[in-house]
């Protein structure tokens, strides 16, 4: 049965658009136009933390240290006094208080506002990085800057970043680190076969054999 006229024009058209989809996906931007557009990122994290932050500020529990802040809280104290820090119940990382120390230490009686503020501007440089990466990692400053914008608007990263928790400056580090990984590694892109190597070294050494039943060892 051959097909119809608006059926033969239907087929090119339909490719055709395929085809501009394909092309509007894949197009990428000059190095200029991209710094100018990390700028605009930079403004639309800015944009939502402010406005997130003001609307915080209204709550009850904003700068109440709660749970898990109460020991980083305690520990950021501990360190801007001077007091021995065998006294802390527990084991965790001391690089966050000794960053909460250091704002305290510069902040004053407004040392926890100022944290609140410093970790929502490491979320911004967060998304930069994310842009930054993406760009990179899929050779497309297109894919980069949807991904930094995606960071920024996420809310999940937002809420951390207005807590007296590790994530924030935890996840700057992380993505700072792959970043310089990623620029070391070559301008064109990090290589994954030469992540092998790293990658095993980095992974925890084989559970030791259990030992067999008898007859198994008989074997």
């Amino acid at each position: 049965m051959n097909p119809t006229a608006p059926e033969r024009d239907a087929k090119p058209n339909g490719s055709k658009n395929l085809a501009e989809t394909a092309s509007f996906f894949g197009r990428d931007i000059l190095p200029e136009r991209f710094k100018n557009w990390l700028l605009y990122l930079f403004l639309l994290g800015l944009i939502v933390r402010t406005g997130f932050l003001l609307e915080h500020a209204r709550s009850p529990s904003f700068g109440v240290p709660t749970l898990d802040q109460k020991y980083y809280d305690m520990a950021a104290r501990m360190i801007e006094s001077g007091r021995d820090l065998h006294l802390l119940r527990g084991l965790r990382p001391l690089l966050y208080p000794m960053f909460l120390a250091a704002i305290y230490k510069i902040g004053g009686a407004h040392g926890v506002d100022l944290a609140i503020v410093t970790q929502h501007l490491l979320g911004i440089f967060t998304g930069i990085l994310v842009a930054l990466i993406g760009a990179r990692v899929f050779r497309n400053r297109v894919c980069g800057l949807i991904g930094g914008a995606l960071y920024l608007l996420a809310p999940v990263p937002l809420y951390f970043e207005g807590e007296l928790l590790i994530e924030s400056s935890y996840i700057f580090l992380i993505f700072l680190g792959i970043l310089l990984v990623i620029r070391t590694a070559g301008s064109e892109g990090p290589n994954l076969a030469d992540c092998g190597p790293l990658a095993r070294a980095a992974a925890p050494p084989p559970p030791p054999p259990r030992p067999g039943f008898g007859f198994s060892a008989a074997r």
